[in-house]
């Protein structure tokens, strides 16, 4: 077990995903990007907040490639950030080393994420990794930049592209921050984003690729 969740020799990702429910986008869009990935994560942790998911269901959507699946109960404070937390206190109760890739219930992955991710990782040593992360609302394309290069204050008034989706992160940069910041209502990612740019044991790489696509809709809250 200290092999396959350890990333200090050869790096291996672990997938980090909160729902409120939503089984219509785990079923069709989130879940699948997972399973269809050209580098396997080892383990997918799926944690409900304030909902309920039958294991029956999750486990059907996650069984692929040999992906061990652990279905939580959010824990902590109601909302994305204890739900996360919740997570990531089960993978540091595993003694869970390697990276972290979140993805929210709605969004989706290209098949080549992790793959793109972990190779970042492995080519400049980082314990933080930021890849491409399209915007599409209501199925329309909206222009970003590619992530290059990120400072902290570049959060302070929005988000240049760094989210849910798209944070890659070793467990030991996520542990050193505290993870995520219970009960905060919003800017979560902004939150985190800030406190790992700030920290000095945090490395940033970037793939320079978009492998990610962040779904927003107007019918949706």
């Amino acid at each position: 077990m200290e092999n396959q969740l350890s990333s200090r020799n050869s790096p291996c990702c672990a997938v980090l995903m909160a729902t409120t429910g939503r089984r219509d986008l785990l079923r069709s869009v989130s879940l699948p990007s997972v399973r269809k990935q050209s580098a396997a994560p080892v383990l997918l942790v799926l944690v409900a907040d304030r909902c309920v998911i039958e294991s029956e269901f999750a486990c059907e959507m996650a069984a692929a490639r040999g992906i061990e699946f652990v279905l939580l109960r959010n824990l902590r404070e109601a909302g994305a950030a204890g739900a996360w937390n919740t997570g990531l206190e089960f993978l540091a109760s595993r003694g869970f080393d390697g990276f972290v890739a979140m993805l929210d219930d709605d969004d989706e992955w290209d098949a080549t994420h992790v793959a793109a991710n972990l190779a970042a990782a492995r080519r400049t040593n980082a314990t933080v990794v930021v890849s491409g992360l399209r915007f599409l609302r209501n199925g329309e394309h909206r222009e970003r930049v590619i992530p290059q290069a990120y400072t902290d204050r570049m959060f302070l008034v929005g988000n240049p592209g760094w989210q849910g989706s798209n944070t890659f992160a070793a467990m030991r940069a996520l542990t050193a921050v505290g993870g995520f910041r219970d009960g905060l209502a919003s800017a979560n990612d902004r939150d985190l984003a800030i406190r790992l740019l700030r920290c000095p044991e945090v490395r940033v790489a970037y793939t320079g690729e978009w492998t990610a696509t962040w779904h927003q809709s107007s019918t949706r809250p």
